[in-house]
């Protein structure tokens, strides 16, 4: 970090994130990134369905109710959000405090509100339609009285699309594609009927009021500033470091300070790997000691880095001599809920954030590497991404961390004893980017309960994009169906060409990791062949290459437990 920001990361050896005891800012990250974008950073997730020889009327009948289903499973997507103080924090602790109705009748006005429905016009083809849609219907900022719109747009056959556009402090690329597979699990449940009459009544036995049981009623703001309108220079000189091009780690400083305004507001990209390239990433990154998650986010890691040191070679230059940091990542709200909801989707928010600190003598070039090469590159990204991974599983052990205040766990009805298990999310994991997301949010979408592949909607696609109209830009990960997906968005305060070369320097580090471990899986002690013809033995590894031992769940009974505690 920068010398003339006020706060300084803490960090000890055994503890890099303490600092986030102290400061559980994530709920003030999201508030000043919404005011600082003038609300213009919102999440955008459009997803395409097959609805198999169902009629589009029925679709339409269910839309509503389905987005009171997943509002209810999500109670912030209907809650109105206030700043304020709550009367069980200190005074100068200010707070987000979000109220719902027990009222079912105020949820249905709500979704009818938020639902829009648009129709193919005369031949034309439906991914045509929806970018019409995206471009022109999106523009309506979502509120915190409406958090979120859902943009159903209906095509010439079975195949139709959903865009659910939420505000960026209600929810992100991660909980944008719950919310689509909660709406889509409704539809399943109830479209074979041919009317609304089912889905009706399902909402209408939920026990309204309930749902905001299993969040706290307010997020502490630790930082001390007090939420009115008047502290944005307190908070820029807290945030403003670590937030420059819309996250140091996640993003690049803009070419320019005032948009050109010649081809809209924002801009989209999205690549998706080979499932084999994924498979020997997936592979390289095991045997390497971590996660794909981490993997992911150490190659964005190295890659800001060497672009921005190639630019400041070209011109003349010293890059600034600061920490890279991964600023936010979103906590999965099921730890905090109850025993009888752990597991289930649930549309998650950033209300707690970690901090990740890479040291650039990790990612410099040494004496005998040139600047830029692959060798640079993948040296430094089989550096970083262990390094990551202790940091992330530090988080996601410290209990201390997770319970946050002592009045938060008091307002979420959690003592030691009955604080969600361990076993709830895999510590290896659960803090990754995007990595993990299909095989941790399955949803049944059959109509007998089982475990098949969906026999009436089918989710065929899905990706993230974002309302930006400031100079940023991110590039977000995950995995779909077997696939890598690099999306990247982009303002027009960026040339496309700019940001082209920093995606493709992180497709090419994932593939030289990919190619260098091989696409056979690997059994035990066996011996696999690379790419390149080299041979690879101990499960993937380099010969004598030490390998990190995997995570064993902890114990959960009450002795343990309390131990841990």
């Amino acid at each position: 970090m920068s010398d003339d920001a006020v706060y300084k990361w803490i960090t000890l050896p055994d503890k890099p994130n303490v600092w986030t005891r102290s400061c559980w800012g994530g709920e003030r990250f999201f508030h000043q990134y919404s005011r600082w974008t003038k609300g213009h950073a919102d999440a955008i997730g459009i997803a395409t369905f097959q609805a198999l020889g169902i009629n589009s009327s029925v679709i339409k009948a269910l839309a509503e109710p389905a987005a009171i289903a997943a509002r209810w499973v999500g109670p912030l997507l209907g809650a109105s959000v206030e700043l304020g103080v709550h009367p069980d924090l200190d005074p100068w602790l200010g707070a987000w405090v979000y109220t719902t109705s027990n009222d079912s009748s105020e949820a249905e006005n709500w979704a009818r509100d938020s639902t829009r429905f648009y129709e193919c016009k005369p031949g034309q083809p439906l991914e045509q339609r929806v970018e019409e849609v995206r471009g022109e219907r999106t523009l309506d900022a979502a509120t915190s009285a409406r958090p979120c719109t859902l943009h159903w747009i209906f095509g010439p056959g079975d195949t139709h699309a959903l865009i659910a556009h939420g505000t960026h402090y209600i929810y992100d690329g991660q909980s944008n594609l719950s919310h689509v597979e909660l709406i889509m699990a409704f539809l399943a449940r109830h479209v074979k009927s041919g009317s609304a009459e089912s889905g009706l009544q399902e909402i209408r036995a939920y026990k309204w009021g309930t749902e905001t049981s299993r969040l706290p009623r307010c997020l502490p703001e630790c930082i001390g500033i007090s939420p009115s309108d008047s502290d944005d220079a307190q908070s820029e000189k807290i945030l403003g470091p670590e937030l420059a091009g819309h996250g140091p780690s996640l993003g690049l400083p803009p070419q320019r300070m005032e948009p050109r305004g010649e081809m809209g507001y924002a801009f989209n990209e999205r690549r998706r790997l080979p499932t084999d390239v994924t498979a020997g990433f997936n592979r390289a990154c095991r045997s390497l000691g971590f996660t794909s998650g981490h993997g992911l986010d150490a190659a964005r890691h190295v890659a800001v880095w060497a672009v921005r040191a190639a630019d400041a070679k070209a011109a003349g230059e010293d890059i600034e001599n600061t920490h890279i940091i991964n600023f936010m990542l979103p906590v999965d709200y099921r730890r905090y809920f109850k025993k009888e909801f752990l597991g289930q989707p649930y549309i998650c928010t950033g209300t707690a954030g970690f901090t990740t600190e890479i040291s650039l003598d990790h990612i410099r070039a040494k004496e005998s590497e040139a600047e830029g090469s692959d060798a640079h590159l993948d040296r430094a990204f089989k550096e970083v991404g262990p390094l990551l991974a202790q940091q992330y599983r530090a988080v996601a052990d410290d209990r201390e961390l997770i319970k946050g205040m002592r009045p938060v766990t008091e307002m979420l009805g959690v003592d030691n004893e009955e604080f969600p298990p361990f076993e709830a999310i895999n510590p290896g994991d659960a803090y990754t980017s995007l990595g993990k997301l299909e095989s941790r949010m399955r949803v049944n979408y059959s109509q007998d309960g089982s475990t098949q592949a969906p026999d009436v909607i089918r989710l065929l696609d899905w990706f993230n994009t974002s309302r930006l109209t400031r100079p940023q830009m991110g590039l977000h990960t995950w995995v779909w169906k077997g696939s890598i997906t690099l999306n990247v968005n982009w303002s027009d305060h960026y040339d496309a060409q700019y940001i082209k070369r920093y995606v493709d320097t992180v497709e090419g580090i994932i593939r030289r990791m990919a190619a260098a471990y091989g696409t056979e899986k690997p059994a035990g002690g066996a011996t696999v062949t690379t790419s390149s013809g080299a041979s690879l033995s101990n499960l993937g590894g380099r010969p004598g290459q030490v390998l990190a031992p995997r995570l064993r769940k902890p114990c959960t009974c009450q002795q343990h437990l309390r131990a841990r505690l």
